[in-house]
């Protein structure tokens, strides 16, 4: 995602490959910590909102909030490091939130339909999770 913002804001002449490794390495600084906090309070929301509907349903939705919420913090993180922080940094993260939404949905399905299961067998597992 951060390479796609980073395009997307800079395009790819000169410093980009520069631009986008400092913009994917303050991702991975702050979302590593960050995504495991995110993952269980839309967890949470999902639970609460979806907890009548099938499993897929709750699935589906866990996987659309985690990319959607996912997406706008990496793409505001990258914003940060491509364009900085003054009163224009908001029109250029809508713009390339809007543009990197669909990568940001299918890196959430993927969350939600495979990575997520895998976690919680595993932590069921080593005894780490309720049945």
């Amino acid at each position: 995602i951060t390479a796609l913002v980073t395009y997307l804001q800079t395009g790819t002449g000169g410093d980009y490959v520069h631009r986008w490794l400092q913009a994917a390495a303050l991702a991975v600084a702050v979302m590593l910590p960050l995504g495991g906090l995110v993952m269980v309070q839309v967890s949470r929301l999902v639970a609460h909102w979806f907890g009548r509907q099938s499993e897929m349903r709750q699935r589906l939705a866990f996987a659309l909030l985690m990319g959607m919420t996912m997406e706008a913090l990496v793409t505001a993180l990258a914003t940060s490091t491509n364009v900085g922080l003054h009163p224009e940094a908001l029109s250029h993260w809508a713009h390339a939130y809007v543009r990197a939404l669909p990568l940001g949905l299918c890196i959430g399905l993927f969350m939600g339909f495979v990575v997520r299961p895998w976690l919680q067998a595993r932590m069921q597992r080593y005894g780490l999770a309720p049945n």
